[in-house]
């Protein structure tokens, strides 16, 4: 923390160079509600940052099923916080240097839906290098989309102020993820209630599948 300097030497953005101004919550509520584009990047933020926690806080019961052990899932939380980490630093680069908030957002929410989808359907195969290519790619853009979507949302809604804007961001995430974790978890709970009604010769027709 001593390193860092007390701000950048160019603004990151107009919302960042203009001078603080404040206002009630009134005023912000309005203008958040008014803000359709703000609802957009409000719904882009709580779907992934719901679903990425929810998966997080699930992975055990989801991944066990499918053979992953606890030391080779400790790897993958490994692969995922490095792959976030180098994914934010690189996102944020490119932001930086192209100020294309749309674009970026476009790429990051496209490849998370494509490489999630890849994941899940390699699960039967855990081991396999496809399943390491598309942990990376989620990681590196779940991770970076808090904070693309909160400076986008910054930029939308100026000259709101920043943290009441990210904080109803957050409140709204919140809500979301307890409501996809519900939802996650019946849905285990009934795929487990499913499984001790099949009989063994049907456990084992099911395993020879999977094979």
């Amino acid at each position: 923390m001593l390193l860092f300097k007390d701000k950048p030497e160019y603004p990151p953005s107009a919302a960042a160079e203009a001078p603080p101004q404040f206002f009630d919550l009134t005023t912000t509520f309005k203008q958040m509600l008014s803000n359709k584009n703000f609802g957009h990047i409000t719904l882009i933020f709580v779907i992934g940052q719901a679903s990425a926690s929810s998966f997080v806080a699930l992975v055990s019961d989801i991944l066990t099923p499918f053979g992953f052990t606890p030391e080779f899932m400790a790897v993958l939380g490994l692969v995922f916080l490095l792959s976030g980490v180098c994914g934010g630093v690189l996102i944020g680069f490119i932001i930086d240097r192209t100020q294309a908030f749309k674009k970026t957002l476009i790429a990051i929410t496209f490849i998370m839906t494509i490489s999630m989808i890849v994941f899940l359907t390699h699960l039967d195969n855990p081991y396999s290098m496809t399943v390491y290519l598309a942990l990376i790619l989620n990681s590196g853009c779940s991770l970076a989309l808090l904070p693309t979507t909160m400076s986008f949302a910054i930029e939308l809604t100026f000259p709101a102020m920043p943290a009441q804007i990210n904080s109803a961001m957050l409140f709204c995430a919140t809500i979301g993820s307890m409501t996809i974790l519900t939802i996650f978890n019946f849905l285990l709970q009934v795929s487990d209630n499913h499984k001790q009604t099949l009989t063994p010769d049907d456990l084992q027709l099911l395993e020879e599948k999977k094979s």
